[in-house]
């Protein structure tokens, strides 16, 4: 018996460090106490805690001494009560899964000699109903894959194609997923995290082999319940069907990515550059002139309770009216503003603080998780060629949990649907995303890539300006310092200033009275080391801030607060003021040279230090 076997026959187990623990099944275990490892000669070791022998543990089982060697395999006395066979493409038993009393589950192979051999060691694993999968995927029909046999066998009894793994939640294989090329698969997962992480996990191995993957989540569901609980409850065949092609109440969430290994062809033609130059090229259409596109997919990206989605909402307003945001030329068209997240009252405030354009439109937190199939239809009723229409947030939107808007596959599949939905109706959809600790966005680095246009949002204290970057391929614009009031949102100017200001301002908060490195308050800020390093010698250099230390290697300069320290607002108050008051010659003549600029940054290990009258 190898240890996987063994494991799967135990309750809640859980790895630690190179061992399991596991519910002891010798004794009325409250919590794990059963300890289990692999020697060095692959013997399964086994101790619980409470004191059980290894006799009892082992009648517990159904298995005796010989079971715990690796050239056995578990060897139940009595009988399975289900068997599930799963079969090669021609239909040929391969292995079977045994359940036994307890919900306690084994595997077996044929030996060859009409017995059984109580493992799968080398054995390659297949999907249930192998050949049931390969007669559906040849005639286009919707592949469902739930988390056990039980469950496919209901769907199989009502008409439907159903597979599955061996060995439970979290057990599929690449390979497995191999076998689903173009395929239109639904995946249902169990009404728990554990069936929901692998949905996801399922998900993101189909990608690229499947032509369209769907999660569904069924409603009204019990706890831990399953497809078949569902079934028992006396929903049918048709309201699954309903369910998945989104009629009625639609709770579907859609990976839908195109098959990698697409069986259309068409000729490439390569052309030479000479030809691509000489066509002409139209003027870029704008939703707003040089920020925003008139067709594509944005991201503004914002930490919560800054005041991102204020600034949507006037964006929405200002489109719909075809009136100037932030100083810039708008196209007039409709502005759809999918919310679940802003709050009811706070909603009704921010509309009714300003003008209620005609062109604006409001789809309150939906019921369901958002699908690429509900976005087209809510594009469609607004009947028009082009568009603006905001979802707040992305996370909430699509229903994103844990980890999984940072890990590759989920998010950023999503997100270059939305885009291709963006082309074919030739709207600008805008996404509402939080930012990370170091102030950039969430997610991965495909999800970012999808995005047109990004704009970063920071504005930490709401009774002052915010900044707004703007990155990307098609509005590569310098920051903009924004007054944002409920009313509206009102262009300063260069918002340079205003985030040098706040930088300053959050690394003289980050220090502390014990004396550190620049390097240290830059990871402790996740801020960038050779900025902080900046920061702190204009921060030493104004009095404002102490350090000891050389400067040398081996004894870097060690930065602390000082006991008559300027308060952090003061401090931007005054490099905000400062740069204000100056002509743009003035401030010029005050910047560092490239040279200062150097020394700077390597003043921690230099021995020669920048004088403190030196121009910053």
């Amino acid at each position: 018996m190898v240890l996987n076997d063994f494991l799967a026959i135990l309750d809640k187990v859980k790895k630690r460090g190179k061992a399991y623990e596991a519910m002891c099944p010798a004794h009325d275990d409250k919590k794990p106490s059963l300890s289990i490892s692999e020697g060095e000669d692959g013997r399964i070791l086994v101790h619980c805690h409470a004191g059980c022998s290894l006799e009892d543990i082992l009648a517990a089982l159904s298995l005796d001494a010989r079971d715990l060697f690796s050239d056995n395999g578990p060897r139940p006395n009595n009988e399975p009560f289900n068997t599930y066979n799963y079969v090669n493409a021609d239909n040929k038993l391969l292995y079977q899964v045994c359940r036994f009393p307890n919900k306690k589950f084994v595997q077996r192979r044929p030996d060859g000699y009409g017995g059984w051999e109580w493992n799968l060691k080398g054995l390659e694993r297949v999907p249930y109903n192998l050949p049931v999968i390969r007669q559906a995927i040849n005639a286009s029909e919707t592949i469902y894959i739930c988390e056990g046999e039980k469950d496919c066998n209901r769907l199989s009894a009502i008409g439907l194609a159903a597979t599955t793994n061996s060995g439970g939640a979290g057990k599929w294989t690449d390979k497995l997923s191999a076998y689903f090329k173009g395929a239109n698969v639904l995946i249902i997962p169990d009404n728990d995290q554990t069936g929901k992480d692998h949905a996801m996990e399922v998900a993101k191995s189909l990608d690229g082999v499947a032509a369209s993957i769907k999660i569904l989540e069924l409603p009204n569901l019990p706890e831990k319940g399953d497809i078949s609980d569902w079934l028992k409850a006396g929903h049918g065949k048709e309201d699954l069907k309903n369910l998945a092609e989104g009629k009625g109440v639609l709770c579907t969430t859609p990976i839908n990515t195109p098959c990698t290994q697409t069986t259309e062809t068409s000729p490439l033609v390569l052309r030479p550059w000479s030809e691509v130059l000489s066509e002409s090229v139209e003027d870029r259409e704008w939703s707003v002139h040089g920020m925003l596109p008139k067709t594509g997919l944005a991201i503004l990206g914002g930490w919560a309770k800054e005041g991102k989605s204020t600034l949507a909402i006037h964006l929405c307003r200002s489109i719909a009216q075809g009136k100037p945001f932030l100083s810039r030329e708008t196209e007039k068209t409709p502005a759809i503003y999918v919310n679940y997240e802003m709050p009811e009252d706070y909603r009704a405030e921010l509309m009714a603080a300003s003008d209620v354009p005609d062109g604006a439109y409001w789809l309150d937190r939906p019921r369901h998780v958002l699908s690429i199939e509900t976005v087209r239809r809510i594009i469609k009723q607004a009947d028009s060629d082009h568009g603006l229409l905001v979802i707040d947030t992305f996370r909430g939107a699509f229903r994103l949990v844990g980890d999984s808007e940072n890990q590759v596959g989920g998010s950023g599949v999503i997100v270059r649907d939305l885009q291709k939905v963006a082309i074919e109706t030739g709207w600008l959809i805008l996404l509402l995303h939080h930012k990370n600790k170091s102030g950039r966005l969430s997610g991965t680095g495909d999800f970012q890539a999808a995005a047109d246009v990004i704009m970063l949002w920071k504005r930490p204290n709401p009774a002052e300006p915010g900044a707004l970057e703007v990155e990307g391929r098609m509005a590569p614009i310098e920051p903009l310092a924004v007054k944002l009031t409920l009313g509206g949102a009102e262009y300063l100017g260069d918002a340079k200033d205003t985030i040098l200001a706040e930088d300053m301002k959050q690394v003289l908060e980050g220090l502390t009275d014990d004396p550190a490195p620049a390097a240290e308050v830059a990871e402790a800020l996740q801020m960038p080391a050779g900025s902080v390093r900046v920061y702190l010698g204009r921060l030493y250099r104004d009095g404002k801030i102490e350090r000891s230390g050389s400067g040398k290697r081996g004894n870097p300069y060690l930065y602390f607060k000082t006991n008559d320290v300027e308060s952090v607002q003061s401090v931007k108050d005054r490099v905000v003021q400062n740069t204000e008051n100056k002509t743009p010659g003035e401030a010029q003549e005050e910047r560092m040279s490239l040279d200062e600029f150097k020394q700077a940054c390597i003043s921690e290990f230099d021995a020669e230090e920048i004088p403190k009258e030196a121009p910053f």
